[in-house]
């Protein structure tokens, strides 16, 4: 279902919070018996069941890293006969679990059916409506060898750069340069990140890259990008879309966003992100590969 659609067919959510870790720990227990909680923002079915509860409240969580880009926060959720939300605070993570605390929990006070059309609901028989969608069912669309390979894929990216990463378009944080391959749906290769050259060679020429200088300069920011680079770590950079077309329309499943401080990236990821591409294309039945 489209947001268009949502935004006609149901109303905002009405949420009540809470924040005792008491009453948290009896939540899960009692409302959610510790089934599988999945992790919010994230395309992979990644249900995770708490380890361990210690008696401070930390929660330790078994997680593979690779598959989850988590920073200082982890958003858990789960929808029985009410949507619920539980946000921790990360204390520690490695690449096969996760120590962190319960912030708060949020559970949806009622469904979102508007007042004005739930006498309606049920009583329309829809026949071929096409409605574009703006959500991919990751899970549904890859089945489970699907995600292996691509899970696959993934990792061996990391074998290359451990610091590589997926980042979701559903992510709420993007830097800039980010912004820019979410709005042009194209990679950005910066060779040199204290002048912004990118000189592709090998697989990066086969691209059909953004002009990052120009396109910077386009967007007023060429000179506060400059400063920023020279003041951090980062030497090199790489933002892949993994892009396919559904319903007539090019989306990003998720940008390959690679940031390194040892010299230019190889171009040995380039393949790896473009076979995630064609896993999508092939599982998928998406018309739309990229160009490269």
């Amino acid at each position: 279902m489209s947001v268009q659609f949502q935004t006609h067919m149901q109303a905002q959510r009405s949420w009540e919070t809470i924040q005792d870790v008491n009453k948290i720990k009896y939540i899960l227990k009692e409302y959610i018996h510790f089934q599988g909680l999945l992790v919010k923002e994230s395309p992979f079915h990644q249900e995770l069941k708490p380890m361990e509860i210690r008696e401070d409240g930390t929660f330790i969580f078994p997680i593979d890293s690779t598959l989850t880009n988590i920073n200082d926060e982890l958003v858990l959720y789960r929808t029985l006969s009410k949507h619920i939300e539980i946000s921790f605070d990360v204390i520690e993570k490695t690449d096969t679990q996760i120590i962190c605390k319960p912030l708060f929990a949020r559970i949806a006070k009622a469904k979102r059916m508007s007042p004005r059309i739930e006498g309606l609901m049920g009583k329309v028989i829809a026949h071929k409506f096409l409605i574009p969608r703006k959500e991919l069912d990751i899970a549904k669309v890859l089945g489970t060898s699907g995600q292996i390979i691509l899970n696959d894929l993934n990792r061996k990216v990391k074998q290359i750069y451990p610091s590589s990463k997926l980042v979701f378009n559903s992510s709420k944080e993007l830097s800039p340069e980010e912004e820019l391959v979410k709005k042009y749906k194209k990679p950005i290769y910066i060779r040199d990140t204290s002048t912004l050259d990118s000189n592709p060679e090998g697989e990066f020429a086969n691209l059909d890259l953004l002009p990052i200088k120009e396109t910077l300069q386009e967007e007023l920011i060429l000179e506060e990008r400059l400063r920023f680079f020279k003041s951090s770590k980062t030497r090199s950079l790489l933002i892949y879309p993994i892009l396919f077309k559904s319903g007539g329309e090019t989306q990003i499943f998720a940008m390959g966003v690679i940031e390194s401080s040892e010299g230019p990236i190889s171009d040995q990821v380039v393949p790896l992100y473009k076979e995630m591409e064609e896993i999508l294309f092939k599982n998928g039945g998406f018309k739309y590969k990229i160009s490269g």
